[in-house]
């Protein structure tokens, strides 16, 4: 039987509580020990009395593992959005790859709790092997800095200012180029496979099913023209700042319609009202191109006696 990824972190996060936390007093024992080891473990031929040494610092270095199997998974749980390709199993694994090296490393001389240098190398391998592995193409150190340093910036000024900032702004706080940055901020985006299940409202669904044939839409365009002269007659009808809008919005030649708010600062007005426009014109466009009713007094079809 086949054991998912989910099975074996479910089954990782509940064998962390078998093992309690050491105490500050167990955690300096254990870590004399590991150090004892470390410095010995490379005798070709121990005395006794050194085998008794690394017997004693491997039991020190399994029970430091041990006891900190659930700070590894917290921590790459906080990774999981960022990942990449990587899945939580493989975060939690480059961060278990990091608590063998802050084991042994730490010194309990320095005063500091053990969970507080082993979070330093945990979160180090973590994040260098999203840097590595987490994107399809791979980029520079200093990239990926950049880029988080561009998201923690944006998430800070929407949350204070409730918009997100220019990329002006953006580009200047992180020392960059906005073509460098445009470009950087290109790779942050999610690649997903077409053959993904969609999770939300579709059932079993994948991604490559719900793609448009262009067939059918190159159809849709062309019936699309038939009503254009109909549509710019209905046009005409609406005020000078409804038709304006209507005609900044839809007929552009961008990639993407403009925002109210670009249109607002081009007409020299608000954006909420830039909205009232837009809402009132969609209204006197459907009632000018709604089929008009049959005209009073037409006699209705007798039906059978």
């Amino acid at each position: 039987m086949l054991i998912s990824n989910t099975d074996t972190v479910d089954w990782l996060i509940q064998a962390s509580h078998r093992y309690p936390l050491l105490t500050a007093k167990e955690e300096i024992i254990f870590a004399r020990h590991v150090q004892a080891w470390q410095e010995i473990k490379d005798i070709e031929r121990p005395t006794p009395k050194q085998k008794m040494v690394m017997r004693r610092g491997k039991r020190a270095y399994d029970r430091f593992f041990q006891s900190n199997i659930r700070l590894a998974v917290n921590v790459a749980k906080k990774y999981v959005r960022v990942g990449g390709t990587q899945s939580l199993e493989d975060l939690i694994q480059e961060g278990l790859l990091g608590l063998q090296s802050g084991i042994l490393r730490f010194d309990p001389t320095r005063g500091y709790k053990f969970s507080t240098y082993a979070y330093w190398w945990i979160k180090q391998g973590i994040i260098r092997s999203i840097e590595r592995h987490g994107r399809t193409i791979r980029l520079p150190h200093g990239v990926n800095q950049t880029i988080k340093a561009a998201m923690d910036f944006m998430r800070e000024h929407h949350r204070q200012t409730g918009r997100l900032p220019a990329l002006s702004l953006v580009a200047e706080h992180c020392n960059v180029s906005e073509l460098s940055l445009q470009h950087y901020l290109n790779h942050n985006a999610s690649i997903l496979s077409l053959d993904e299940t969609v999770k939300e409202g579709y059932e079993s669904s994948t991604y490559l099913d719900l793609l448009a044939d262009l067939s059918e839409v190159e159809d849709s365009y062309n019936e699309c023209g038939l009503m254009s002269e109909p549509l710019q007659d209905a046009v005409q009808h609406l005020s000078d700042k409804q038709r304006h809008v209507i005609l900044s919005r839809y007929f552009h030649t961008l990639k993407s319609p403009p925002s109210f708010e670009s249109i607002a600062q081009e007409v020299g007005t608000t954006r909420q009202m830039v909205q009232i426009h837009h809402k009132s014109a969609l209204i006197r466009l459907q009632q000018y191109l709604r089929p008009s009713p049959k005209p009073e007094g037409t006699p209705a079809r007798q039906s059978a006696a």
